[in-house]
């Protein structure tokens, strides 16, 4: 006797799609938009071409090409990509952690299980580069099934599918037109990607949601159709303290809520409902903080640990750069007048977290009082920033007895170990002493001179 399996109609799949779109897409720019739908088509053309299951160009997507990439190679319409290499392709607008009110685009790349892996990661490199050479931050992420389970979650409750099969997940829907993602338990067992950024409240709302899974208590696939999506997987947690009259906490998660999702359009009408029923105190924006208040806030919604060099977000909002900033040193700490939370016994580190903190910019004048800093100093640090940005890990000084500042899951640590060049990661040498004159060649001058003297 056969039993048949009942799949999900292509039609039903699709409006699922479009019911997942509206809650974002419509919210973002015209010109986000355009670029959104332009990504199945950069990565199914040009060398190599990177296809993806079922996408013929269209054309729209001619159109598009024409309009924002008038340089690149013309493209058959109504044709396959000559080479699949991908079942899927999703994208997740999310808020982006450096720059409030903007969106970072989460995408989320599912490989053939012969693809090339290398070639495909080149691909969305490249992809990215060009969509944010037009104002459009990528998070590009190339994932096997299963996925993380928060991520899975993410994508049935947010991912717009560009091209390419439809997410389930039932292993008995999987079929021609859809892909099993993975099961959605309430327990993490594969961490999740990383981003291109932190900012202390999406973490410290990570946190909550990670304990509630931890402890088997956090309900992956509960809905409410009148709540936004963006903000249906935090009502769990404030119900949690909310029955146990934590208000302590509930001030600190929704303080959370206000600053990572007040500002992101698809969810601002939303939050200002919300905030009002909060009734919660009028906050200042996070750029407009100072950076004594940003670090204020970052250790009371999450403590520093052990050696960490805290900040409130990265990268820092560009408005947080100082005009001039005063280095000086108190008993063995040195540090930066007005920001008293900046201390260490080494100068480069309090140089250096500065920059991380986005005190020191392009136009920061650092008073030494009495330091030998080279006199590009300011601008090897805007250096070192922008290179930890795009993946260096560990910063070191000359000086390899000083330890090194290392960069794990968006937070900083000093670390006193030495000879930080042995270890593995991607490092940027942060010599910020001022070039000392040899001896000899004072040497060799005064030799000069006396020779000179001596023969009149």
């Amino acid at each position: 006797m056969t039993i048949g399996v009942i799949m999900p109609p292509t039609q039903t799949l699709i409006q699922r799609n479009i019911s997942r779109a509206r809650y974002s897409l419509p919210f973002l720019s015209a010109v986000q938009r355009d670029l959104i739908t332009l990504i199945p088509a950069l990565l199914s053309a040009g060398q190599p071409s990177c296809g993806i299951h079922g996408h013929a160009f269209n054309a729209v997507e001619d159109s598009l090409l024409k309009t924002y990439f008038p340089e690149h190679e013309p493209i058959p319409v109504e044709r396959l990509a000559d080479r699949v290499q991908l079942e899927s392709i999703i994208a997740i607008p999310r808020p982006s952690p450096a720059h409030p009110g903007q969106v970072a685009l989460q995408l989320i790349a599912v490989p053939r299980p012969e693809a090339d892996q290398a070639a495909l990661i080149t691909k969305l490199k490249d992809c990215g580069d060009l969509i944010e050479d037009k104002g459009l931050i990528v998070v590009p992420a190339l994932l096997r099934p299963p996925l993380p389970p928060r991520l899975g979650y993410d994508v049935m409750r947010l991912g717009v599918v560009l091209a390419g099969k439809h997410p389930v997940i039932r292993a008995e829907e999987q079929g021609d037109a859809t892909i099993f993602i993975g099961e959605l338990t309430s327990i993490e067992q594969i961490p999740m990607p990383p981003e291109r950024g932190w900012t202390v409240f999406s973490q410290a709302l990570d946190d909550e949601i990670q304990g509630l899974m931890s402890a088997g208590r956090y309900p992956m696939l509960f809905t409410i159709p009148s709540v936004n999506p963006y903000l249906l997987p935090y009502l769990p947690i404030l119900n949690h303290y909310e029955e146990n009259l934590d208000t302590a906490r509930l001030e600190k998660l929704r303080t959370c809520l206000y600053y990572l999702f007040g500002p992101f359009p698809p969810t601002r009408e939303d939050m200002a409902r919300l905030t009002q029923s909060w009734k919660l105190p009028l906050l200042t924006p996070l750029d407009q903080l100072s950076i004594q208040d940003s670090l204020r806030m970052r250790l009371w919604l999450i403590p520093a640990e052990v050696d960490e060099l805290p900040v409130c977000v990265w990268p820092p909002p560009a408005r947080w750069s100082q005009t001039e900033i005063h280095l000086h040193k108190t008993g063995d700490l040195w540090g930066f007048s007005g920001l008293s939370m900046l201390r260490h016994r080494y100068p480069w580190v309090v140089l250096a977290w500065g920059g991380l903190t986005g005190s020191i910019g392009l136009q920061t004048y650092i008073h030494r009082h009495g330091l030998r800093l080279r006199r590009d100093a300011r601008d090897h640090l805007v250096r070192m920033t922008a290179c930890v940005a795009r993946g260096v890990d560990i910063i070191v000084p000359p000086d390899h007895a000083q330890g090194s500042i290392r960069l794990r899951g968006g937070r900083f640590y000093y670390s006193d170990a030495p000879f930080a060049l042995l270890d593995q990661g991607i490092k940027f040498s942060l010599d910020l002493d001022e070039p000392v004159i040899r001896k000899a060649m004072l040497d060799d001058t005064g030799l000069e001179c006396f020779i000179k003297k001596g023969g009149r």
